[in-house]
């Protein structure tokens, strides 16, 4: 049996199943299932703003309605259930933007000639010892030769960021400016290295990169880098000697004032006395007792090394655990 190739699809509103929105989609040749031959009818991309509000608050359930090989057969089978619902802009309960049938949303003349105007608004471009380059006659021209997306060259005209090496403006700033009036915050890569227990290391450009291929978040890869903790089975560590050089050192001290301790950072300081290193933190930045110890942070540098009395790790006791608030309140382990 050959198969049709038009459908007209409903959305129904998932808390009453009553219908918010018509469409009508082509049958693919090739498919895994009946979602994937009906890709579009699935699919939440390319939504009015309507209906992705819609389909936020009630959820949504998919009714297939017709089939046919012609598409102006479909079309009409649109019009007339969309002329039966309504639109919400008529007082019904659709969130359509046109009456169906292939009549594509159209801005107004007024709408395209703003359009037009902001695309062909010249860019000026700067290089980034804030000499003169180049002027382009439009956006378009610009994204073109430079390699750029145009919500990059957008975000970088908005925000004053230096893209590529490059400034970008649409005012003629002559032929030198100022370059105080722009942000040079450039997005960076930090290099990691993942190492086994034989000593042997597996270098990656970034944290998105190590999470793609151990198959999980760059989050997880970035609280491991940040705790030391193991991942994996692997110990995690920035490549770079420039991104491991400063940590924050914290210190602990008794309630008259005494160094007790000292630690490179506040996660180390959570491992050694076996309790959460948030609320040390916290403590150090607000400066008010955690685990009946105060906290400061001072500057560290990696060369320096810390001089402890201590060879094992410390069980505060239940009577100093005292923190500000009793709720965060988190007894050792």
């Amino acid at each position: 049996m050959e198969e049709l190739n038009y459908y007209c699809y409903i959305h129904l509103r998932k808390t009453d199943l009553t219908p918010f929105y018509v469409g009508i989609g082509t049958t693919l040749k090739r498919y895994k299932s009946f979602e994937s031959k009906h890709a579009r009818a699935f699919s939440k991309k390319k939504r009015n703003s309507w209906w992705e509000k819609t389909y936020n608050k009630y959820g949504r359930v998919v009714e297939i309605v017709s089939y046919s090989d012609s598409r102006e057969e479909i079309c009409n089978i649109e019009k007339e259930l969309i002329e039966k619902y309504k639109r919400k802009e008529d007082g019904g309960i659709l969130v359509n933007l046109t009456d169906g049938g292939d009549n594509l949303f159209t801005h107004s003349e007024e709408t395209v000639l703003k359009m037009k105007q902001r695309l062909y608004i010249p860019i000026f471009v700067y290089l980034k010892d804030g000499t003169f380059f180049k002027k382009f006659e439009s956006s378009l021209e610009t994204c073109k030769i430079l390699n750029l997306r145009k919500g990059t060259l957008k975000e970088a005209i908005d925000h004053k960021k230096m893209y590529k090496d490059y400034f970008f403006s649409i005012e003629d700033l002559g032929q030198n400016i100022d370059l105080s009036i722009f942000k040079k915050t450039v997005k960076r890569q930090r290099p990691i290295v993942a190492i086994d227990d034989n000593g042997e290391k597996q270098f990656f450009q970034s944290t998105k990169e190590a999470a793609k291929l151990f198959e999980t978040s760059p989050t997880n890869i970035c609280r491991v880098l940040k705790t030391g903790q193991k991942f994996k089975n692997l110990k995690w560590e920035y490549a770079d000697e420039k991104s491991r050089k400063y940590k924050k050192q914290i210190c602990a001290y008794d309630r008259e004032g005494n160094l007790i301790h000292s630690f490179e950072s506040a996660s180390k300081a959570g491992q050694f006395f076996n309790t959460d290193h948030g609320n040390i933190g916290k403590s150090a930045r607000n400066g008010t007792p955690a685990y009946g110890l105060n906290w400061k942070y001072t500057s560290l540098h990696k060369k320096d090394t810390l001089q402890t009395d201590f060879e094992q790790p410390l069980h505060l006791d239940d009577q100093d655990l005292k923190i500000q608030n009793e709720s965060e309140k988190i007894a050792p382990q």
